[in-house]
């Protein structure tokens, strides 16, 4: 029975430790002089001056030369760089460290590189002082927020709290009473279209055409963003094959599931390639690999310049994806930063959800603490 082990290399045979190495003991064997064969000239004359020597009568790597000198040092300076030599696990840990990619802790670190880079550049939202009231009901009151190229900004709270309202002010779907919406460096009151041509919204009950099929819905989409049918084709055909809707997407939009309709959704908001995307609800009814999907879709706008301006219940995705955080609650921003940022700010160590209950008021003593 042949055991491979991937960081040894050769295969071995079980019961005999040592039958890797046959081979090599045999071809050793094979080059040992024999007895009558004359011995090579530089080693006939060892210790004859190098100038009686001819060029061809020289060893290629005399013994404790130019040569050896130099792989020492070589050896000497990767020792400096690399530090003491690493073990087998180590390696083996470098190696499925490569492989797997970074982990999430590790992506939160790479945030901080952003951060830097979101303090020197222009927001690409600006929400200034904005309130909306619906009859009696204050829906959110005087909220300031900035979003920055380069970030997935989640955004939480419990039902009603105004995340639905929140994000509708910022694409022009709503105006708010007070306040200033700016998007992309656009007033939304007084230059509304430029601001809207920057943005691409998914809300959470996608609104497709009944009569028209998900490819036709998309052309459409196209169309309203002036993306012509050379620059759309290699996109559609990518995010065909990434989000799989090749199955329905020319069928008719009336026989789509929640599912179809929200990747054909996402599909035709990612079409133009916004730099503002707006997601309400982004993963709702969607089966685990198309949510993995839109995870990495997300990463990559924003490892592009884009933002992602999303609200979510599942606090697990914002845990994993999202730069910063904001939690509202009642109409009010009561809760903003990076995962760690509000980790100090509660308690050490404490998860997503158990900060978001406690600001929420969904856990004991909750009350005290957002009243203080």
């Amino acid at each position: 029975m042949e055991l491979f082990d991937p960081l040894s290399g050769p295969a071995r045979v079980a019961g005999r430790p040592h039958a890797h190495t046959l081979g090599r003991r045999q071809s050793r064997r094979r080059r040992k002089r024999h007895p009558q064969r004359p011995r090579r000239a530089y080693l006939r004359d060892r210790g004859r001056p190098d100038s009686s020597l001819g060029l061809a009568h020289r060893p290629r790597n005399p013994p404790g030369g130019q040569l050896a000198a130099a792989r020492q040092d070589h050896h000497a300076r990767r020792t400096l760089r690399r530090g003491r030599p690493r073990s087998r696990p180590q390696r083996r840990r470098a190696i499925l460290k490569r492989r797997r990619g970074p982990r999430l802790h590790e992506l939160h670190d790479e945030s901080a590189v952003a951060d830097s880079a979101r303090d020197a550049a222009e927001p690409t939202v600006r929400l200034q002082g904005v309130s909306k009231r619906f009859g009696a009901k204050q829906a959110v009151y005087d909220l300031s927020l900035e979003l920055y190229p380069g970030e997935v900004f989640a955004f939480l709270g419990p039902n009603g709290a105004g995340k639905t309202t929140t994000l509708k002010m910022t694409t022009g779907l709503l105006r708010s009473d007070t306040g200033s919406v700016t998007v992309c460096g656009c007033d939304m009151q007084t230059d509304g279209r430029a601001a809207k041509s920057c943005i691409a919204y998914v809300p959470d009950q996608p609104f497709l055409y009944d009569k028209l099929t998900g490819r036709e819905f998309i052309r459409f989409a196209c169309d309203m963003y002036g993306v012509s049918a050379d620059e759309a084709a290699p996109r559609l055909a990518e995010l065909t094959e990434r989000l799989d809707m090749e199955p329905f997407l020319d069928q008719l939009s009336e026989s789509y599931s929640h599912g179809m309709k929200q990747k054909v959704a996402l599909a035709a908001a990612l079409i133009h390639q916004p730099r503002l995307l707006v997601v309400d609800e982004p993963i709702v009814g969607l089966d685990p690999r198309t949510i993995r999907v839109i995870k990495d879709i997300f990463r990559e706008r924003t490892a592009h310049g884009g933002t992602v301006f999303m609200s979510t219940h599942t606090l697990d995705v914002a845990e994993a994806i999202a730069h910063r955080i904001g939690i509202i609650h009642r109409g009010r921003l009561i809760a903003l930063g990076t995962l760690d940022e509000l980790r100090r700010n509660e308690n050490e160590g404490r998860r997503l959800e158990d900060i978001f209950l406690l600001l929420t008021g969904s856990e004991p003593g909750a009350a005290e603490a957002v009243d203080g």
